[in-house]
């Protein structure tokens, strides 16, 4: 068995050939399937009476679920063993939030901030790169926490937090916005996630009342 793999990542195995007749045989050729992606033999492919020889075999599943692989052995002396290959095929999984984040009203020279979940659905400790802002509005964005490459255990979360510090006043709702990219190294089902972001940048206004503001008679030189 080789134990538990993560999918789309080779791993080397040893498999031995024992030789428990009374004379030598030669190793002629190797070859596998299903999650075997090469066979090949270790030093000489002779194999003496009571001696062993070794192949190193590369595993390198697709999918996630049982391997059952065979490795075919073809040998001088008539006799092609066959080796069974077995193991479980793991990987993680990505879940990002449904919707987009909005930030809602922020006044220019403040700022706020929001927690962001991402979940590892998968059987795999999941790898993420570092998380980036980019878009017409980035420069009001920043990621405050978990702003380098990211390992979430198998059915496990990680919460990112990303901050608005509005540097400009909008005109109206949702008018700063940018995309929180995240990008899975090792998961082989899930493609890079843009999350958006929105918000509005706003400033306190201040009114004059032109209205006629009336005294009355005033006597000269009174008060």
């Amino acid at each position: 068995s080789v134990g538990t793999v993560e999918v789309n990542d080779a791993v080397q195995r040893t498999v031995t050939v024992e030789n428990e007749g009374g004379e030598s045989f030669t190793i002629t050729g190797a070859s596998g399937d299903g999650a075997i992606e090469t066979a090949s033999v270790l030093g000489s492919n002779r194999t003496f009476p009571g001696g062993e020889t070794r192949l190193e075999v590369i595993v390198n599943a697709s999918s996630t679920g049982s391997i059952d692989s065979t490795v075919d052995i073809t040998t001088s002396a008539g006799s092609d063993p066959t080796v069974n290959v077995t193991g479980t095929a793991v990987a993680p999984t990505l879940k990002t939030p449904p919707s987009d984040v909005n930030f809602g009203d922020t006044a220019v020279g403040s700022a706020s901030e929001q927690a962001i979940e991402l979940n590892n659905t998968g059987n795999a400790t999941l790898v993420i790169d570092r998380p980036t802002i980019t878009g017409t509005g980035a420069d009001n964005f920043s990621v405050l926490s978990g702003n380098q490459t990211l390992r979430i255990a198998a059915q496990s979360n990680q919460n990112i937090s990303i901050g608005v510090a509005p540097n400009i006043s909008t005109p109206g709702p949702d008018d700063i916005s940018a995309n929180l990219t995240i990008q899975p190294l090792n998961d082989p089902n899930t493609p890079t996630q843009r999350i958006g972001l929105s918000g509005n940048g706003t400033t306190a206004n201040a009114t004059l009342n032109r209205s006629a503001v009336s005294f009355g008679s005033v006597q000269i030189n009174g008060t």
